[in-house]
């Protein structure tokens, strides 16, 4: 099984709060850079750091107005950069009118400048290279370094479509700071010109994941990136792998050489995970080499959380989409949601909330569920395991990422209808700790409805998607919205709306919904709700078909204490019973790990006879096979 250390962005619950009501965003428009390597060769013993080799810029951000905005990178003035000089920037040019801009030199994020100089005959989409008159010692602190620019352009070159570490590059709209980490896209397209410098042979490694969550016991390989930062040219870089029980070292070699200044270098390696249980272990990657030399950088070792449990078990990847029929936007999430279904099948369950309009007939308000933006939102973004998020048609790549990523708890469900007329749902769910010293836990229960449509002009969706042209670059959902597709008209009538939130726990933004109490590995708890369905005449009619296609399904969602959902599973409702439940849904996995015979020998699979077998989640069974 191969596990991702670097994955994607990770964008936090409150960023995706601030930037709703700040940014607009939509289809990324992609402009290929000029590469650094050209610009380190324009230049005499002055070197770019900051963005590197191989970036593409993302486009589209901005709040469409007229608006002012500092797009910088953080130089940090120890390791090579102690006693080196800002000799200036380079960057691609925002869409303005003036064609020039301010660059600037800070000691704060958001203080004075301390340095700043006027830009002129600026040139859009490629790298516009600014020495300063006057170079700026760089401080033991460290310095900002960019440029400020105003338009009301929303089509602007401000963030690559690269991993970005978090407190290194900054966007900032009119006084408001986003770190560019957590804004969907990656590191800003800036370089700081740094002369001065003693570049000695030195890589490190940046991690995006918060935690890794292994079998105990088992090898995994593992995707890393090692970003390597001298212009030495590598061949070769060691690393020193410690599971906390045993340290492995591994070789890396290259077919050629590799230019090293800012150069992220992709390579994969395997590591054991520890064999106890438990949810304190940790994973440490140290560069203990460039070239056979000893590695100089300080930062070279990370450490990633590793938790371990005791079996392995699926994973069910919650996306919560936010959607309107009245935002024109809104298409990008049902394209991703409706993507996701196909591709992930069971492994994904679509939670998707019409929010922003309350004349929506799928409108739910916001205190129905937990607090994410109020209001503000319906413009096609996901939440992904609460964890990942950005804009909706692109939900499948990250579910690439994180589909077979293991649970550090299973769930159980069933659910019923509490009376024969539907009105109502009961919800039981049991939760199984597959690790040990696992926090609390939190349960929460949605219900969902498919194929809610209807030709009442209320029901139609708003599409801005329409002057986009169909490609093969577009999954084929979203292709149905742009041009020339199925649903390519400024308003789409009967359009059907799949995994649609009619139901939840949440009563307000302040109701704590059920607490389970930390335990031990094969601990279990349950928890219970019981969810009424929704009564506005708006939904009346498609919710009747719904009930009747048996298109309504019970979601229990299990997340950690700080809101990541660490598993869910999705179940369909049997009907009113009065005798009790019996259907069960469960994310445990069931495949035979070893066969044995009635005598307690071991043996294959293809025997015969009275077996016994063994599964992966612990359990056994007894069969007869002729």
């Amino acid at each position: 099984m191969k596990k991702s250390l670097l994955l994607t962005f990770v964008m936090l619950l409150s960023s995706v709060c601030l930037m709703a009501q700040n940014l607009k965003g939509g289809l990324t428009n992609v402009t290929t850079l000029k590469k650094p390597g050209a610009i380190t060769r324009a230049l005499t013993d002055k070197y770019p750091w900051g963005y590197y080799e191989g970036g593409e810029a993302g486009t589209l951000v901005g709040p469409g107005t007229t608006s002012t905005y500092d797009i910088c990178i953080y130089v940090p003035g120890d390791k090579q950069f102690s006693g080196a000089t800002l000799a200036g920037l380079a960057f691609p040019m925002m869409v303005n009118d003036t064609k020039q801009a301010t660059v600037w030199v800070r000691n704060t994020l958001q203080g004075n400048n301390i340095y700043q100089e006027t830009a002129t005959s600026l040139t859009y989409n490629d790298f516009n290279i600014i020495e300063f008159k006057q170079p700026v010692s760089i401080p033991a602190e460290g310095a900002y370094i960019g440029f400020t620019v105003k338009t009301a352009q929303d089509a602007a070159t401000i963030a690559t479509k690269q991993e970005s570490v978090p407190g290194q590059t900054f966007i900032i709209v009119n006084g408001s700071v986003y770190d560019a980490s957590k804004f969907g896209y990656g590191p800003v397209a800036v370089l700081a010109i740094v002369s001065n410098i003693d570049l000695q042979p030195s890589a490190w490694l940046t991690p995006d994941k918060s935690y890794l969550v292994s079998k105990a016991g088992k090898q995994y390989e593992m995707d890393a990136v090692v970003t390597i930062g001298s212009p030495e040219e590598i061949t070769s870089f060691t690393i020193e792998v410690d599971n906390g029980e045993k340290k492995e070292t591994v070789d890396c070699t290259f077919d050629g050489k590799l230019q090293a200044l800012r150069t992220d270098i992709p390579f994969s390696f395997t590591y054991t995970a520890p064999s106890s249980v438990t949810t304190n272990n940790a994973l440490k990657v140290k560069v203990t080499k460039i070239n056979n030399a000893a590695n100089t950088a300080k930062d070279a070792e990370l450490t990633v959380p590793l938790m371990t449990v005791s079996r392995e078990s699926v994973r069910h990847n919650v996306g919560e989409i936010i959607a309107s029929t009245t935002n024109g936007n809104s298409p990008l999430g049902w394209a991703g949601n409706e993507e996701a279904r196909e591709l992930y099948k069971e492994k994904y369950i679509g939670v998707v909330l019409h929010q922003s309009d309350v004349n929506d007939p799928m409108y739910i308000a916001p205190s129905k569920y937990f607090k994410h933006g109020g209001e503000t939102q319906g413009i096609g973004f996901f939440l992904l395991n609460r964890q990942y998020s950005n804009e909706g048609d692109i939900l499948c790549a990250y579910l690439d990422e994180v589909a077979d990523e293991l649970p550090l708890a299973d769930i159980t469900a069933k659910a019923m209808w509490t009376s024969d007329d539907k009105t109502a749902v009961r919800i039981t769910s049991d939760v199984t700790a597959l690790t040990n010293e696992i926090g609390n836990m939190k349960v929460s229960y949605v219900l969902t409805a498919d194929e809610l449509k209807s030709l009442n002009s209320s029901w139609n969706q708003t599409n801005k998607l329409t002057t986009i042209d169909q490609s093969g670059d577009y999954s084929q959902w979203l292709n149905m919205f742009l041009n020339g597709g199925k649903y390519g008209t400024a308003v789409v009538k009967n359009m059907p709306n799949n995994d649609v939130v009619i139901a939840t726990s949440y009563d307000n933004y302040l109701t704590t919904v059920p607490t389970i109490a930390a335990m031990n590995d094969g601990g279990t708890a349950s928890t219970n709700a019981t969810l009424e369905l929704p009564t506005t005449s708006a939904l009346k009619n498609a919710l009747t078909t719904a009930k009747k296609n048996n298109n309504i399904h019970a979601v229990a969602i299990v997340e950690d204490e700080g809101g990541v959902i660490i598993n869910a599973v999705k179940v369909d409702i049997s009907d009113y019973d009065p005798t009790g439940i019996e259907t069960v849904i469960t994310t445990a996995d069931k495949s035979v790990e070893k066969t044995y015979t009635i005598d307690g020998r071991e043996t294959t699979a293809a025997a015969h006879g009275i077996l016994i077998q063994r599964l992966a989640d612990g359990t056994t069974r007894k069969i007869m096979k002729r």
